[in-house]
């Protein structure tokens, strides 16, 4: 793709009415694979990642990948050592694939090469759904040259932008998301939890029994499906309850 802010403009524009069209998510995917080829890529990936649990996030993706190759990435759990994943929970730019980004992933480079993900590209976008948003475009040959990934890089971004917001639309419409409610209590029995105060010490200070305090971590325990208050109070900082 390339062009100068005119053609930009015309091709958002045309990109936001064909997604924004889109009934369901079947229609989404269409939509992305005809987006994705106008910028000269075979394959398209618009994943989330939950933030919680740490060590098995919850994938979801939507995809014309091989199917083969989508099952043994939620398989393996590449999610957790994908150098494009781990790049998008702290970076906003995109980032091309390479053998130095994957050098501590050679078995995910190694496995995608062959199913013909040879060369791709990952775009942050943002997700308002409590995880890490990412848009892969990939093709079987033809390396992203300077020039190339310069150009299209507004595109890239903006094509991650508009098909991340209506993917998650249509899936917060067809599946329902349980949400995690805290009471006033609760959430200042987790925050000095989460100072290293004891029981006890946090009954002193919220001027409550230990046996209540005691109460409200169970509570939220089970609100949270924790196993232990370390771990409610990791995964509501990590989902920004906190």
């Amino acid at each position: 793709m390339t062009g100068g802010s005119n053609q930009f403009i015309a091709w958002a524009m045309s990109a936001w009415a064909k997604v924004s069209e889109a009934t369901d998510l079947e229609e989404i995917r269409h939509c992305a694979v005809l987006l994705a080829e106008q910028l000269d890529f075979e394959y398209f990936a618009y994943g989330f990642c939950s933030s919680v649990p740490f060590m098995r996030p919850k994938v979801e993706m939507y995809t014309n990948y091989p199917l083969e190759w989508v099952k043994r990435y939620q398989a393996q759990n590449y999610a957790l050592s994908d150098p494009t994943v781990l790049h998008s929970k702290k970076y906003t730019e995109a980032v091309v694939w390479s053998k130095e980004i994957f050098h501590e992933s050679m078995e995910l480079w190694n496995e995608a090469q062959e199913f013909n993900l040879k060369i791709g590209v990952a775009q942050p976008s943002f997700n308002n759904a409590g995880g890490v948003g990412l848009l892969t475009l990939a093709r079987s040959c033809g390396n992203i040259k300077v020039a190339e990934f310069e150009k299209n890089k507004p595109y890239i971004k903006m094509f991650s932008e508009l098909a991340g917001a209506r993917i998650q639309e249509l899936e917060l419409l067809s599946i329902p998301i349980p949400s995690i409610k805290l009471s006033l209590r609760e959430k200042e029995v987790l925050r000095w939890t989460a100072d290293g105060k004891t029981s006890e010490e946090i009954g002193l200070i919220l001027n409550i029994t230990m046996d209540s305090v005691n109460f409200h971590q169970k509570r939220i325990q089970s609100k949270m499906g924790a196993s232990n208050r370390i771990q409610a109070v990791s995964y509501a900082v990590a989902q920004g309850l906190i």
